[in-house]
Parts: structure tokens; C-alpha cells; sequence
């Protein structure tokens, strides 16, 4: 035999459930689990839940129409910066921040456009999508990067531009024979006579070869760059040689009249770096290194800037040896001006700002 509730009871019950943040069709399955054939119509429970959503919990309202069973059914529109309305949506979005309009509509019992103007106009939200960042810093990391910023962000404003003339930016990268063009869209199918042959697109193989070049550049442009020989291991011996060898002398080549002791280095946080051999190498060309958090391509001109700008050009392309990679890097540095190099290290101030106002987050 069913429960005997009549609309004020099942009213209550419904102000309970929706109480328990639970969606409409839910109420109403529990509901119907409790009053059986008595229950009230899913549209009349979905009203009861518009009037509780609106902040009405009034069970002795005025009655505007009668549905079965005699259980009062009421329609109202809420208004659109009606507080109680406002907070449930905001609610909801915080406790998923993936749910859809749609859901939102439905869980508050509102029109969808009246749930999307709420999210946009009244609590300003919008839609973003998730950035690939080179790897997930600890809290220790990002610490560290928010400090290093900060340190050479404070030099900056004490020295000025001066303090960025002094820096050498330099490191090894790795240059690939071959760099899919990963934006570029296939191409459409062509028209031809039937004895034409089809243009071939070029397809990389499975492991890529590549090769190492080093670069070391100023705000005037470029110190040097090498092409590492095919098969030579970049260690810490190698690159502490190529530091007294190859860099110190370059510096006084192209730096006339520039003391080495006045200028800073700034490379990345590598073991190859970081090793003994290396750290004997600066110590003894006497040249001050600055601080760099490691996995940090946003913080190294060489990473953001002049790879950026020799990959972008030699995507697409394949090669076949180290000489066509080093002709072709050759020409693409000549193409780079005084403007270019100090414009980008420029940028250099705004991403150390950047990085301490947001508390270490990554910067595109």
C-alpha cells in the first residue's frame, strides 16, 4: 500500500533532497521510492525545485493551478542575479569544473541561456583549455624559479638595460634531421592527366638522426656556434674544453675591449653543467654564471628565441647530413639582426616579472 503524503509532506521532502545537492531526477526517483502512485509529476517536482532554487520555500504560497491529484503546481522565472541562483551555479562549477551547460540547467532547474548568461556575464567565467608546460615542478621547484626570477628581476631594475648587455646566453641543442611540421595540414588531392605522376611527400623514419650543435649569443647577436662531429659525446669535459677553448677566445675576438670578469653566463641547470670539470672551466675563464631553475626553456633566450626561430624555418624540410644542417643553420643566423637578439632578451625582464607575479607558473 502506498505512503499517504499529501503535497505539503512530499513539498518538504523535495526541500530536503534538493537540500542533499541532488539533481531533479534524482528527487524525484526517491520520491516516487517513497510516496509511490501519490508521488507528484516529475515537471511538478522540477517546479518545487525552480521556487526553492529561487530562495521561495514559502509550502503556504498561493496556489495557481492544480495538477493530479490535486498537488499545486507553480512556475516561476528567476531572476537572473537572483543570489541563491547565482551561488548554486557557482557551486556546482567549482565542484566540477568540466560540467556543461547543459547539466548546470538542469541540476538548478533554470532555461540554459538564463545558466549560460549567469556563468559569463554575472560570475565573469569562461572556458579554457589545459597548456602543455615542459614537466609538472615540484613545490620546491617552483620556489626555486620564483626566487632565481626574482633575484635577476631585482638586478634588472638596478642596473637596467647595462645588466642584460652583460649576460652570454649559450647552451647544446639537439638539431633533427628532419622536423615534422606537426601544423601542417595534408594536402588536398590534385587533378591530373593519368600518365602525371603525384608529387611525394616526404615520410621521417622511426628514430630520427640528429646532431649537436652549441650556440652562444649576446644582445649584438652571435658569439659562436659549433657543430658537434657525428658520434662526440657532449660531456662535462667536452663542454668545459669547449668553454676555454672556443668561447673565452671568441669573446675576445668579437668583445673587444669587453672584460670577461664584467659579463655573466646564463646556461641551464644540466649535470653536464653542474659537474666539477665544468665548474673548474668558469672559475678559470673567470666569468659569472646566474642562477637558472632546471626545466625552465622559459627562462633561456636560446630555447624560446633562436631554436624557436631555426626550428620554425627547417620544419618540413628533410636533410642528409650534418654539412646541409650547418649551411642551412648558418643562413638562417645570418638572417637574424642586432634587433632581433635584443628585442628577445628584452622579453627576457617581462618573463622574470612575469614568473614572480605568478608565483612560478610557466610562461608561453
Amino acid at each position: 500500500m502506498d505512503s499517504q503524503f499529501n503535497p505539503k509532506d512530499q513539498k518538504v521532502i523535495v526541500k530536503y533532497l534538493f537540500s542533499m545537492r541532488n539533481d531533479p531526477t534524482e528527487i524525484h526517483k526517491l520520491l516516487t521510492a517513497s510516496c509511490g502512485s501519490t508521488a507528484a509529476d516529475y515537471k511538478i517536482v522540477k517546479g518545487w525545485i525552480r521556487e526553492l532554487s529561487c530562495g521561495n520555500d514559502d509550502n503556504e504560497e498561493e496556489i495557481h493551478s492544480e495538477g493530479p491529484n490535486g498537488i499545486p503546481v507553480t512556475v516561476l522565472t528567476p531572476d537572473p542575479t537572483d543570489p541563491a541562483v547565482v551561488q548554486r551555479i557557482e557551486y556546482l562549477i567549482t565542484k566540477d569544473k568540466r560540467m556543461t551547460v547543459d547539466r548546470i540547467a538542469e541540476m538548478t532547474v533554470i532555461p540554459k541561456p538564463l545558466a549560460s548568461n549567469i556563468i559569463t556575464q554575472v560570475l565573469g567565467l569562461k572556458r579554457v583549455c589545459e597548456r602543455w608546460v615542459p614537466r609538472l615542478w615540484t613545490p620546491e621547484q617552483r620556489h626555486y624559479r620564483v626566487e632565481a626570477s626574482k633575484e635577476l628581476f631585482e638586478k634588472y631594475e638596478d642596473e637596467g638595460e647595462n645588466f642584460l648587455r652583460k649576460i652570454i646566453f649559450g647552451d647544446e641543442s639537439f638539431i633533427q634531421y628532419y622536423t615534422p611540421d606537426k601544423l601542417a595540414t595534408p594536402t588536398a588531392p590534385q587533378r591530373r592527366h593519368s600518365k602525371s605522376i603525384a608529387e611525394e611527400r616526404y615520410k621521417p623514419a622511426i628514430e630520427p638522426k640528429q646532431c649537436i650543435t652549441i650556440f652562444f649569443f649576446d644582445y649584438q647577436g652571435m658569439i659562436c656556434n659549433f657543430q658537434v662531429p657525428e658520434g662526440t659525446k657532449v660531456d662535462a669535459e667536452y663542454y668545459a674544453n669547449f668553454l676555454r677553448d672556443e668561447l673565452a677566445p671568441a669573446i675576445k675576438r668579437k668583445r673587444k675591449g669587453v672584460n670577461i670578469k664584467d659579463l655573466y653566463l646564463l646556461h641551464d641547470n644540466t649535470p653536464v653543467h653542474n659537474a666539477l670539470p665544468t665548474q673548474k672551466a668558469l672559475k678559470d675563464i673567470d666569468i659569472q654564471v646566474l642562477p637558472h631553475p632546471p626545466a625552465s626553456p622559459d627562462m633561456e633566450p636560446l630555447e624560446y628565441f633562436l631554436i624557436h626561430h631555426l626550428k620554425s624555418h627547417m620544419k618540413g624540410t628533410p636533410f642528409s647530413n650534418p654539412l646541409a644542417i650547418g649551411a642551412t643553420i648558418q643562413r638562417l643566423l645570418v638572417s637574424l639582426t642586432d634587433n632581433h637578439f635584443a628585442n628577445a632578451l628584452q622579453t627576457l625582464a617581462n618573463r622574470w616579472e612575469s614568473i614572480v607575479d605568478s608565483r612560478g607558473l610557466y610562461v608561453l
